[in-house]
């Protein structure tokens, strides 16, 4: 917790402190709510890594916070993919030790401090680039109050079958959601499917 504080501490006084002293606008991909959560994810409490982020900023606070989720195995997914087609393949990094169960508690951490504090909540499984982009816009122009204008299934990986789904119906779905035709088992490729339980 401490190392993430001094870390967003360095930022703040480094770059943060002197652009708003000149009067700029300042866009920052993380902030002291990422050291709350990392550690109330490691089983601090959320007071605790309050106190800590409050005394490291100095009380700055942003005039806006958005937060964006997404499911860990799409996000997963969506680096792995991108690293094929980077051809990055490589080892994985330190942040991929901590597990499953650590993300999907970082997840639940950002979505109920948002809710609690009022933090526009985008959901980016579905949303394409233009239309996340136009969202954001919106609230930042208007204020948390605009609100995110998302549809339900945004919140839906598109990967994922209701408990209980048959595996060849949960292929059939996935396949016709990804535009794939897959007939006798193969897809149209010609690759065979197959999976244990």
């Amino acid at each position: 917790l401490l190392l993430y504080c001094a870390r967003e501490a360095q930022v703040m006084n480094e770059l943060v402190r002197p652009a708003l002293a000149r009067g700029d606008t300042v866009l920052v991909d993380r902030s002291f709510l990422t050291p709350i959560v990392l550690g109330m994810a490691r089983g601090l409490t959320h007071s605790e890594c309050e106190a800590a982020a409050r005394l490291a900023s100095s009380g700055v606070e942003p005039d806006l916070t958005l937060v964006f989720d997404v499911h860990p195995r799409t996000s997963r997914l969506r680096k792995r993919i991108e690293r094929i087609r980077t051809h990055a393949l490589g080892e994985g990094g330190r942040k991929g030790l901590a597990g499953s169960g650590f993300k999907e508690r970082v997840r639940e951490s950002y979505a109920r401090i948002a809710q609690e504090r009022g933090f526009p909540l985008f959901h980016v499984e579905r949303a394409t680039p233009a239309q996340l982009a136009e969202r954001v816009v919106r609230v930042v122009l208007n204020g948390p109050g605009a609100g995110t204008d998302e549809s339900p299934l945004d919140a839906e990986p598109r990967w994922l079958s209701p408990p209980g789904t048959r595996f060849q119906d949960a292929v059939l779905a996935a396949s016709a959601r990804a535009g794939v035709l897959v007939k006798g088992g193969a897809t149209s490729g010609g690759s065979r499917a197959a999976a244990s339980h």
